[in-house]
């Protein structure tokens, strides 16, 4: 629990209310992370995000597991699928550089995560601390809006 308010806190990109305007087009990536500490080195793909992650989580590895991106023209409601039976539900508003995004993480058909981030385009948030207790960790997102 105390890991998943730590990666909440972290996560939020403090900028304010954004105000809504239907023009802006924005492309949202997100990563699907296995954090353990079985010893393994940094998954490659994930180079940008390692030292934010070993920071927040106190965890040795780090391994992508599925990756989901999707380009919406804001105000939209949209989800990102991220494989392994783990779904991003997206309420995202914004203009100009600056978008705001309620999301609600499900995982095998539960909500695992509501947040809502404030971030500037080409900036990422990191979402998690969900125990998974058959992959033996913990997942964690990444979501970074273009």
């Amino acid at each position: 629990m105390k890991a998943l308010l730590i990666g909440i806190a972290v996560a939020l990109v403090l900028l304010g209310p954004v105000p809504a305007r239907a023009a802006d087009v924005v492309s949202f990536d997100a990563m699907l992370i296995l954090a353990n500490n079985d010893g393994a080195t940094l998954d490659r793909r994930l180079d940008q995000f390692g030292n934010q992650l070993r920071r927040i989580f106190k965890f040795e590895y780090f391994k992508h597991l599925g990756e989901g991106r999707t380009q919406v023209s804001l105000p939209s409601e949209f989800e990102v699928d991220l494989g392994s039976g783990q779904v991003l539900k997206v309420k995202a508003s914004g203009s100009g550089d600056r978008v705001r995004a309620e999301v609600e993480w499900v995982g095998d058909g539960k909500s695992k995560l509501k947040t809502t981030v404030n971030m500037k385009k080409g900036a990422h948030a990191i979402l998690g601390g969900v125990p998974d207790k058959d992959k033996k960790g913990t997942l964690i997102v990444a979501l970074v809006v273009r």
